[in-house]
């Protein structure tokens, strides 16, 4: 169900319906709001304002009130200031942040520096960038918490949009988040943590789609989080602590990126939002797909004037295996522009993992020396798949793990992409020990990707992070084992320059 925040002063025509809503929600007396809505009607003084989430056929499914704030005498407040009211069945929920970032923005534009949230709801506006002031008293009885947030003087570009995106089968909302700094913007869901959109100078990096029923028509992980395990396990079996877990096989014989339902499937959510970061959040029960262990997952995305970075926070109550990647589809010519194989690519590693037929690792690290794989330095993408190679053959292009030159933990190079169309150069950066890169083989006629666009063979690339293949079954590989109590914790970082 789509939605757009309104503010009733340019609706007029809404003016007694949302009088109406907001007295059934809150059941404070109808006159009450009809006086408050006509006097935001007349517009003689900044406040009060009163906003609405409406859907196209007119339903309102959210409305927010800024109001004058009769506390700032008690409690020394500049008296330039409003009082915002929501509801707990709005809490976490897109509709509600994005009221709340809309009124920022918008007060602002009326000569409104500060605004000040009344609630008995902490938890949620604490993370939504809230600062907690005092206690004071609510209509004269019970108490509730008084929160402040400057309402800036950018306007709404220097605030979070959450808007909704579609809806699961089961009804449940699937939210979508854009952040902005300087030329750059991205957007996230709350579907499988998807990165939908990554805009540089303009040009939109990543493939996506415009619904859920786009997601759900591939395969591919387009954009997902993956996990427990990103990439491959042989058989769908490990054994850790000396017992044998079996987990679903759904690559073939194999294990990938997490089994028949993995993270790229779930609904994540909100748990932090500012102008610049989101940070979404999952459960993972004990033997979910097989894994043992109750996971619980944060992934933070942050978005600067040059960079994208994904932090990653997990811990477990049980030994088990962690290996959490972004399937992001790169395309630096933009999206819906020319196949990647004329793109420069070098990747900051000196040998790679081969593979069987079915992408499973043989053994020890290969040298890239004298072969295809060496991508020491930029080397357009096309050129090496060109080449007669037998690891190239039975992959049908690059779908290997590079071994990286950098020590696990410390942030360090892994890789680099130029586009000369665009200009665009990206800067991958790590702190985990493999890189696999994976050029697209869509089948014609392809994928419909965001705004009809037709995705076809060579049409993006995928830089994911991990660690290395099968890794639980090559005891001398970096282990991706998560032991009880501890905490998980890897970055990867996408700089962007032009």
């Amino acid at each position: 169900m789509r939605y757009q925040i309104v503010n009733v002063r340019e609706y007029p025509e809404l003016a007694s319906k949302a009088a109406n809503w907001f007295h059934e929600k809150w059941g404070i007396p109808l006159a009450a709001y009809e006086e408050s809505i006509t006097a935001c009607l007349t517009g003689s003084t900044p406040i009060p304002q009163w906003y609405l989430a409406v859907t196209p056929a007119g339903e309102i499914i959210g409305g927010l009130g800024a109001i004058e704030n009769d506390f700032h005498q008690r409690i020394d407040l500049t008296p330039n200031v409003c009082a915002v009211y929501t509801e707990e069945s709005w809490r976490g929920k897109g509709i509600s942040r994005s009221l709340l970032n809309h009124v920022c923005a918008d007060l602002a534009g009326f000569g409104i520096t500060d605004a000040y949230l009344l609630t008995d709801h902490t938890e949620f506006y604490e993370r939504c960038g809230w600062q907690f002031l005092c206690i004071a008293e609510e209509n004269g009885g019970g108490q509730a918490r008084m929160y402040h947030r400057t309402c800036g003087t950018t306007g709404g570009n220097s605030m979070a949009e959450v808007t909704l995106f579609d809806t699961m089968p089961d009804g449940s909302e699937i939210q979508k988040v854009t952040l902005r700094a300087g030329n750059m913007s991205c957007s996230v869901l709350t579907y499988g943590g998807t990165l939908q959109s990554l805009t540089v100078g303009g040009v939109d990096v990543v493939l996506g789609f415009d619904d859920l029923a786009g997601y759900q028509s591939q395969t591919n992980y387009i954009g997902a989080l993956v996990g427990r395990y990103a990439n491959r396990i042989a058989y769908g079996k490990f054994t850790l602590n000396g017992r044998e877990y079996t987990l679903a096989t759904n690559d073939g014989d194999h294990h990938l990126h997490g089994g028949k339902v993995g993270f790229d499937k779930r609904l994540w959510t909100v748990e932090d939002l500012t102008a610049d970061r989101l940070t979404l959040s999952l459960f993972s029960p004990d033997g979910e797909e097989g894994y043992p262990g109750n996971l619980s997952v944060r992934v933070t995305y942050r978005l600067t004037e040059d960079a994208l970075t994904i932090d990653y926070e997990v811990v477990s109550d049980a030994d088990t295996l962690c290996n959490l990647t972004n399937h992001a589809y790169f395309n630096l010519s933009g999206h819906d522009g020319a196949p990647v194989t004329e793109q420069e690519l070098q990747i900051f590693g000196d040998s790679y993992t081969p593979t069987d037929v079915g992408l499973i690792p043989l053994g020890a690290p290969a040298p890239v020396e004298g072969t295809p794989m060496d991508l020491r330095q930029p080397r357009k993408i096309g050129e090496g798949m060109a080449e007669e190679f037998e690891q190239l053959t039975q992959a049908l292009g690059y779908d290997h793990n590079w071994v990286l030159n950098g020590e696990i933990a410390t942030l360090h190079p892994a890789a680099k992409v130029f586009c000369e169309e665009t200009g665009i150069t990206m800067e991958v950066d790590t702190t985990l020990p493999g890189l696999q890169l994976f050029v697209s083989r869509f089948p014609t006629p392809g994928l419909m990707g965001k705004g009809n666009v037709p995705y076809i063979g060579r049409q993006g690339f995928c830089l994911e992070t991990q660690f290395w293949p099968d890794s639980p079954n090559h005891p001398d590989y970096p282990q991706a084992i998560l032991r009880a109590g501890e905490i998980w914790k890897h970055k990867a970082v996408f700089r962007f320059s032009k």
